[in-house]
């Protein structure tokens, strides 16, 4: 295709940036309603560890990191930021079941599930292995319980 026919279709960068991540965000599902908190974040940490090893989003975090295309970054993070309220509401969700502690900050968990994926993704180039996504499933689990249950299970042990 010649470049003409590109920019009769996308007129600007935005225009076919913003096309190119519509047509992949139809291959991604929103936050995870599996009516668990277990169930969720294992839903989710699957889904972003898939997402981080796939090669077209790898090369989209490694050319933002490169900070060379400020309209990227910028038509990037706003699409991120699209997705945080479905995370929110996730998070919201569990808190409402009691499976997780109320005071616990959004932001810190929204910012540490998706870590190790991108890590593994970035700095070894590959996927999460299923090990590592129990293993990280159990951590976030364990980090969120509520203070009460926290101390149950104290006792319990």
């Amino acid at each position: 295709m010649n470049r003409g026919t590109v920019y009769r279709w996308w007129p600007t960068q935005t225009e076919l940036l913003n096309d190119a991540l519509q047509f992949h965000e139809r291959h991604r599902a929103d936050a995870p309603d599996t009516g668990s908190w277990e169930g969720d974040v294992r839903a989710l940490i699957t889904q972003l560890a898939s997402l981080a090893a796939d090669p077209i989003e790898r090369a989209l975090m490694a050319t933002m990191i490169s900070g060379r295309y400020p309209t990227l970054n910028e038509t990037m993070l706003s699409w991120h930021r699209g997705h945080q309220p479905h995370w929110h509401a996730m998070i919201g969700r569990a808190i409402g079941r009691g499976e997780v502690s109320p005071d616990i900050d959004m932001a810190t968990l929204i910012r540490t599930m998706p870590s190790p994926a991108l890590t593994a993704s970035l700095f070894d180039a590959r996927a999460l292995t299923q090990t590592e996504v129990d293993a990280l499933v159990t951590l976030i689990c364990r980090a969120t319980v509520p203070q009460q249950a926290r101390s149950e299970g104290e006792r319990r042990a």
